[in-house]
């Protein structure tokens, strides 16, 4: 009984939530990490549960983040890419709020063609561990819409090297406020004034 047990219930919500990230619904590609090397050299994807093909390379991707981008998709197959999500509301459209998840479902995409992985649908999966509902947007039913692969990729490494260059240079890159801004873990240096790490 839920109702009289608060801290079971939410820890059975918060253990839901997390087997629905563990968990392969499509039976296909599940948790694999896509590595897309910025000196031009081959991208390719790593599977966790058969490593020695990439073994050399995981050393240099610990070692050396600022050489890659690197996504870990939740699932795919025949074509489509599936993103699971957690929440605690309810999530009636995919408004200006989430444009963040739809952003890294076009960089994912992107990756995926890159290592040959043809992608022609993409779905984002919520389950709201507050009411115990969950919520669906798919290119298949138009709730949820992609742009340009092309346009995707050219922005996804102009992202990067923003990256890349801050980092290294210690600077911040100029300041662009939007939602994102709720989900960084640097917001607040960026509203110090100094612009330096």
């Amino acid at each position: 009984n839920y109702i009289s047990q608060p801290e079971k219930a939410l820890q059975m919500k918060f253990k839901f939530g997390d087997a629905m990230h563990s968990s392969n619904i499509l039976g296909g590609l599940h948790e694999v990490t896509i590595v897309y090397p910025l000196d031009g050299s081959s991208p390719f994807a790593i599977d966790w549960q058969e490593l020695s093909p990439y073994d050399k390379y995981i050393a240099d991707v610990n070692a050396n983040p600022l050489k890659y981008i690197i996504g870990t998709i939740d699932e795919y197959k025949d074509g489509l890419l599936l993103d699971k999500k957690t929440c605690n509301f309810e999530v009636k459209s995919l408004s200006k709020y989430y444009h963040h998840y739809i952003t890294q479902l076009e960089y994912y995409k992107v990756l995926l063609e890159l290592v040959s992985y043809h992608v022609d649908r993409v779905a984002l999966w919520f389950w709201d561990k507050t009411n115990e509902k969950d919520y669906l947007f798919s290119t298949d039913e138009d709730t949820l819409t992609l742009r340009k692969s092309d346009v995707v990729k050219e922005e996804m490494l102009a992202r990067a090297g923003l990256v890349v260059e801050a980092l290294t240079s210690k600077v911040l890159p100029p300041r662009s406020v939007g939602e994102e801004c709720n989900f960084c873990p640097h917001f607040g240096k960026c509203f110090t004034g100094e612009g330096v790490w």
